[in-house]
């Protein structure tokens, strides 16, 4: 496991922070695959499921969260964009 989920990684919103979760798991997925030589096919199943994963979640996201008092950040939401194609 690259990442276990804490508190630490939590944002508050349990919407968001069950997104957050389905892609910590996909990430170790992916990792899981790398570390124990699966092929290509494996993989590309992952990938397939993190490009999925960034057509649903990041849309709801492009609202502002007010509470949050996060500053824009574009690099991330033009990586997800990037990624959806």
């Amino acid at each position: 496991m690259l990442i276990e989920w804490s508190d630490e990684l939590s944002v508050g919103i349990q919407e968001i922070d069950e997104q957050h979760k389905a892609l910590v798991g996909l990430v170790n997925d992916m990792h899981d695959a790398i570390q124990q030589h699966h092929g290509s096919e494996v993989t590309s199943d992952i990938l397939q499921r993190l490009a999925e994963y960034t057509k649903n979640p990041f849309c709801g996201r492009r609202k502002p969260v007010p509470h949050l008092r996060l500053p824009r950040i574009r690099g991330p939401q033009e990586a997800a964009r990037r990624v959806a194609q």
